[in-house]
């Protein structure tokens, strides 16, 4: 087992000397945000490039101290020195930083690695600002009932299922720059050198994107039917209580319906591509959301769930989770007067499998007799990030298109625990894209910055 004393101010670790470290350039912030009065610095007797230069030289010398303190517990220098970590060659901060994180993950030379606390991300739904002022919330739990328009996304999720801890605070904006072709300029806030007496606003992130682009899948709206079911697709289970249905639907005529018997869980599978006869093919190192508008007739029975998740032949889950109807209709649950948008966000590895399915499953308790779940735009899309450390973006297509001017708006909030927040002002691991373990056991106690 790692050392009893990484939660702990006793020993000779690496982290008790980092801490050490950072906790004297916290207070010299603090001294130097104390004499240099003024939000902005702009009612301060001092120039803001002494206080620039002041902080610069600090993250400078703490920089040093790390990479020196890296080198020490590389070489076994430290009582917690990993085995099997080789000491870099270079100084760049990103190698540093790949080192700490390889050292964490191999903590002490065991397999159990240590983890620093990831802080918290909150994202909002936002406003749907049109262009002739007026300004739209979108209802509880992600409804289109009241708005119709499309929706951006946004993911807070790393690839160890946690919200990054680096994410910084700021508005994200997709406004409409062409309604022709539903082309957004995708802006974030700008962000700070880690110097400033501003850092670290935003992410900077920049791009332009379609409404609905890269989606992989076929009959995404579900308007082509073979015997009274959505055609294009695999019922691998319970394809009985399936149907096409225009009784309700989210977009053009159709949705897939699915009614209970109390019984039956149906498992529905995409097999093939945009194309037809070639294989749902998903891009390595490129994140994805999954998803679907639902609603319900009625109110679902309580333990009845349902995945989506890209899956292999043998029908083992690659990518995606579960999403939990409750009995009630309330904020997270299917409503029975609104669509509600649910997905999943998932990044793919390097390599990927052949013969890959996107499916729909429904698990758990079985719909009850006569109770119906209404599916529509069931797609697959790809995120982007407009900047590196920036936060992968889609827009969902909503059922109203977009007019020139139009903007979504979508707020990020970011409180990141102390840790993460000098780690990141010293080696800017929001743009490296690098972030240390924040899931696990033991934790690198933030009383150790002292």
């Amino acid at each position: 087992m790692p050392p009893a004393f990484i939660n702990t101010a006793a020993g000779d670790n690496l982290w008790i000397r980092l801490g050490k470290i950072f906790g004297q350039a916290a207070r010299f912030v603090a001294i130097a945000n104390e004499s240099y009065p003024g939000s902005n610095l702009e009612d301060s007797p001092v120039p803001p490039e002494a206080y620039h230069d002041s902080i610069g030289s600090l993250l400078q010398n703490a920089y040093d101290l790390t990479v020196a303190m890296a080198y020490e517990y590389g070489s076994g220098g430290l009582s917690d020195s990993p085995s099997g970590i080789t000491v870099p060659a270079d100084r760049s901060r990103l190698t540093i930083a790949r080192y700490l994180r390889a050292a964490m993950n191999q903590y002490d030379g065991h397999s159990t690695g240590a983890t620093i606390a990831p802080g918290s991300v909150v994202s909002t739904l936002g406003k749907y600002r049109r262009h002739d002022g007026t300004s739209l919330s979108w209802g509880t739990g992600g409804a289109w009932s009241t708005v119709g328009y499309p929706l951006l996304v946004a993911s807070t999720i790393n690839d160890e299922g946690v919200s990054v801890p680096t994410l910084r605070t700021e508005t994200l904006k997709a406004t409409c720059i062409d309604a022709a072709t539903q082309t957004v300029s995708v802006t974030g806030d700008i962000a700070y050198p880690s110097r400033s007496h501003l850092w670290p606003g935003g992410t900077a992130t920049a791009m332009t994107m379609v409404v609905g682009e890269n989606n992989i899948h076929r009959n995404s709206e579900m308007e082509y039917a073979s015997s009274g079911k959505p055609s294009r697709l695999t019922y691998t289970t319970g394809g009985s209580i399936v149907a096409q249905s225009a009784t309700q639907a989210f977009s053009n005529t159709y949705s897939m319906s699915v009614t209970g018997d109390a019984s039956t869980k149906p498992e529905i599978r995409l097999e093939h591509g945009r194309v037809a006869g070639t294989p749902l093919t998903l891009a390595p190192n490129t994140t994805y959301i999954l998803g679907a508008m639902l609603r319900a007739d009625a109110s679902i029975s309580a333990g009845a769930t349902i995945d989506f998740d890209i899956c292999n032949g043998a029908g083992t889950t690659v990518y995606g989770g579960p999403y939990n109807f409750a009995a009630d209709t309330g904020v997270g649950n299917l409503s029975t007067s609104e669509w509600r948008f649910r997905g999943v966000v998932f990044t793919t590895g390097a390599s990927i499998a052949d013969g890959l399915c996107s499916r729909i499953k429904f698990k758990g308790t079985a719909l009850a007799s006569g109770k119906i779940v209404y599916i529509d735009d069931w797609r697959c899309q790809v995120m982007r990030r407009g900047a590196p450390g920036a936060p992968p973006c889609a827009v969902w297509p909503g059922n109203i298109a977009m007019t020139r001017g139009d903007r979504i708006e979508m707020g990020v909030s970011a409180t990141r625990a102390d840790w993460n927040n000098w780690l990141d002002r010293m080696f800017d691991l929001h743009t490296l894209g690098v972030v240390l373990p924040t899931s696990g056991s033991p934790s690198v106690s933030s009383g150790l910055i002292a």
